[in-house]
């Protein structure tokens, strides 16, 4: 809201205030400047300005769901499929959620570690990153066929 801001002049009589904002848009829909006027006449048309400048910035990052927990699974077949997970912004505007899986091998073929990463946007550039370890490890031993008779 508009302030009210008063003025002294040397001659007498009153002297009228009008305020007025200009608003300038920043990069994105959360981020912009008022320029905040106050304009004073004196009763021979005698003007003053006096100016605030007011920068709106959105620097919040997005929060992202909690991810699931860390597992360790004993073959491919068993590692569960990404899910979408939901977040959440304190400003407006459309927020974007992307998930990447990154595969390290291990020591054999069916061992190895994959850290699953959703990292979250907002259309300021703010963003936010939760991971999931999952573990692949073969600890079956091989089943040997019986012997024929």
């Amino acid at each position: 809201p508009m302030i009210s801001l008063t003025a002294n002049d040397a001659c007498s009589g009153p002297i009228t205030v009008t305020g007025t904002d200009t608003m300038t848009a920043g990069s994105c829909s959360s981020s912009y400047t008022v320029t905040r006027t106050w304009t004073f006449v004196d009763v021979c048309g005698n003007t003053s300005s006096v100016s605030q400048i007011i920068n709106v910035s959105d620097r919040s990052n997005p929060v992202l769901q909690a991810p699931p927990a860390n597992i360790t699974v004993s073959c491919a077949g068993e590692v569960p499929p990404m899910i979408s997970l939901t977040a959440t912004d304190t400003c407006a505007g459309e927020i974007t959620v992307t998930g990447v899986d990154t595969t390290v091998p291990g020591n054999c073929p069916n061992s190895y570690v994959i850290t699953r990463r959703w990292t979250v946007a907002d259309p300021c550039g703010n963003s936010a990153s939760v991971s999931q370890t999952i573990t692949v490890r073969d600890t079956t031993p091989p089943v040997i066929a019986p012997l024929p008779a």
